[in-house]
């Protein structure tokens, strides 16, 4: 999907992008694909990041800058938040909650 993505997107606009921002490690490694098949060098003529950092985004050619967030602390703050709204320490009002969740630029070889 990646790779059809940034083609369909290099067709439309060849001279305007430079940088692609994927919202997956695994969208990134398509992107990665298509640019070396066009001959593009990342990340001189398009930089791309991906989102998530995944296993294998060390190890693509170039490796992958991307996004790191902290899967297990998001999820533990939602269990804790949960088991308070169950216990009746929580907010009172059921609504939206903005709780902000750390995250991580993990810059690499492709941007």
């Amino acid at each position: 999907m990646g790779r059809e993505t940034l083609a369909d997107l290099l067709d439309q606009a060849p001279s305007t992008t430079d940088v692609v921002m994927c919202s997956s490690d695994a969208l990134a490694q398509g992107v990665l694909a298509e640019a070396a098949s066009r001959s593009l060098r990342v990340p001189d003529d398009l930089a791309v990041f991906g989102f998530g950092d995944a296993d294998f985004a060390a190890h693509t050619h170039p490796r992958l800058s991307t996004v790191h967030v902290d899967a297990r602390g998001i999820g533990r703050r939602a269990a804790r938040l949960l088991l308070a709204r169950l216990d009746g320490c929580g907010t009172a009002k059921p609504g939206h909650r903005t709780v902000d969740v750390s995250f991580s630029l993990i810059s690499r070889d492709s941007a």
